[in-house]
C-alpha cells in the first residue's frame, strides 16, 4: 500500500517541475534543470557526434528519425528471433517465427502495439524487457521530438516569412 502512495506521491510532484523543464527546453529557454541535464546532454551530443549549434532541417531530421526507427525494429526483430539463445529466458522459450517477430518489431517501434502472440508464452523476460519496454518509451519520446521538430520548422519559417 505504501510502494502504491509512494508512486503517486513522486509522479505527482514531479510532474511539475519536469513539465515547466518540457515546455521551456522546447521554447529555447533554459530551465532550472538544465544544471542537471546539460552535463548529460553535452555527454550525449558528444558520443553521438552531434553539433548542438548547427540547426537541422526538416530533411535531417526526417532522415534521423527513419534511421533510429529502422535500426531497432532490426535489433528488436533479432532479438525476438533468437530469445531462445539469449540469457534471461529462464522458461526456454523459442524464438519467434520471423514474420510474427517482423510484425511484433514494426508494431511497437511505430507505437501501435498490436500483438499476436501471447505475451508470457512466447516472449522471454529479455524480450519483454529489452525490447518492447525500450520501444514503448523510445517511440513516444521520438514522436514528441519529432512533434517539436515539425513545430519549430514552421514557427522559424513564419518568423522569416515576417522579415
Amino acid at each position: 500500500m505504501y510502494d502504491l502512495m509512494i508512486t503517486y506521491a513522486l509522479v505527482i510532484g514531479l510532474a511539475l517541475p519536469l513539465g515547466i523543464h518540457i515546455a521551456r527546453s522546447l521554447e529555447g529557454n533554459s530551465s532550472f534543470l538544465d544544471r542537471v541535464f546539460s552535463p548529460i546532454e553535452a555527454a550525449i551530443y558528444r558520443l553521438s557526434g552531434v553539433n548542438p549549434e548547427v540547426s537541422l532541417t526538416w530533411q535531417a531530421y526526417a532522415i534521423a528519425a527513419l534511421k533510429l526507427h529502422a535500426g531497432l525494429i532490426v535489433l528488436t526483430w533479432l532479438v525476438f528471433m533468437f530469445q531462445g539463445y539469449l540469457p534471461l529466458n529462464p522458461d526456454g522459450i523459442a524464438g519467434m517465427r520471423w514474420d510474427t517477430a517482423l510484425h511484433t518489431a514494426v508494431s511497437f517501434a511505430t507505437n501501435t502495439n498490436q500483438q499476436h502472440y501471447s505475451g508470457q508464452a512466447e516472449l522471454s523476460h529479455l524480450s519483454q524487457t529489452f525490447a518492447i519496454v525500450t520501444l514503448q518509451f523510445l517511440t513516444p519520446a521520438t514522436g514528441m521530438a519529432v512533434l517539436a521538430a515539425v513545430v519549430r520548422t514552421l514557427s522559424l519559417g513564419q518568423a522569416a516569412e515576417r522579415r
